[in-house]
């Protein structure tokens, strides 16, 4: 399995749904995401066929981008005519980006120090320890 930073967006619509944050890539190429409900419980979501759909993006290292299509069986949706539910067969397609995340082993003028990204690490830590300077 590899760490990764993802992005994941519905294609079509004028929807501002977005799912971004650290998950893990398979073998088989399955995107493995953790989220959280409305009623604040924690689930992992799955997104199949990411690692065979999505391709490198020229002039980045370790980035990929691309296009993900999800089936749902007997989804409830609203039909506004009738004012009742209708249950469908849909087909939902997501825009993935990600990014491999590794162990940083290189030396660097303001940094020396190994870093690891880890689901637990605050977002302000991580740029802090970038930016910090070494001691004399």
């Amino acid at each position: 399995m590899k760490k990764v930073v993802y992005s994941i967006r519905k294609a079509r619509g004028n929807s501002d749904y977005k799912l971004s944050g650290l998950g893990f890539l398979n073998d088989e190429g399955t995107l493995f995401c953790k989220c959280i409900s409305k009623n604040g419980k924690q689930y992992t979501r799955a997104f199949d066929d990411v690692g065979k759909n999505c391709h490198k993006i020229l002039g980045k290292d370790n980035e990929y981008k691309g296009y993900v299509s999800v089936y749902y069986q007997d989804a409830n949706l609203y039909n506004k005519k009738d004012n009742n539910y209708d249950v469908r067969d849909i087909e939902v397609e997501y825009s993935v980006w990600y990014k491999l995340v590794y162990k940083s082993t290189q030396n660097t003028r303001r940094n020396t120090a190994k870093a690891e990204l880890s689901f637990t690490t605050p977002l302000f830590c991580i740029r802090k320890a970038a930016n910090a300077r070494p001691l004399l």
